[in-house]
Parts: structure tokens; sequence; C-alpha cells
């Protein structure tokens, strides 16, 4: 006799996909550090989004600031 959920017998589960947050046009899944799309889209929007640039050049030195907003996204 088969039992449920076993390798042979999956359970498949139907569900919505998450809506993605939305931060000036950009999904927040966007801002991933881990790829070369995502360091971009983190630096696109570091360098567009007022409060964000203003506190990183007030904050962090400028050889730093990719870094910062690498961790602040992530």
């Amino acid at each position: 006799m088969a039992r449920r959920n076993s390798p042979r017998h999956p359970t498949i589960t139907e569900s919505e996909v998450p809506v993605a947050k939305i931060v000036d046009d950009a999904p927040m899944y966007a801002l991933d550090k881990h790829t070369r799309l995502g360091r971009e889209a983190i630096r696109r929007f570091a360098s567009e989004n007022d409060e964000v640039r203003e506190t990183l050049a007030r904050y962090v030195p400028a050889a730093r600031r990719n870094d910062a907003a690498y961790m602040a996204a992530f």
C-alpha cells in the first residue's frame, strides 16, 4: 500500500503567487545582492531614490556606498 506524500506519490497544492511589492517601478524581488542584475537594480534604486541617495551620501564613504546599499537591500 502506497503512503501519502511519498516520493512516488507527491502531494500537489495549488496556491496563488504572492503579489510583488513595487517601489519606484522596481519589484522588490529584483533587489538581490547576489546577482549581477540584482546589484544593478540596487545601484539604480539607490541613485534614483532621493532619501536613500542622501542617506548614503551623509553616512557612508563614497567607496563603500554600493556595498552599504547591497546590505541594506538584503
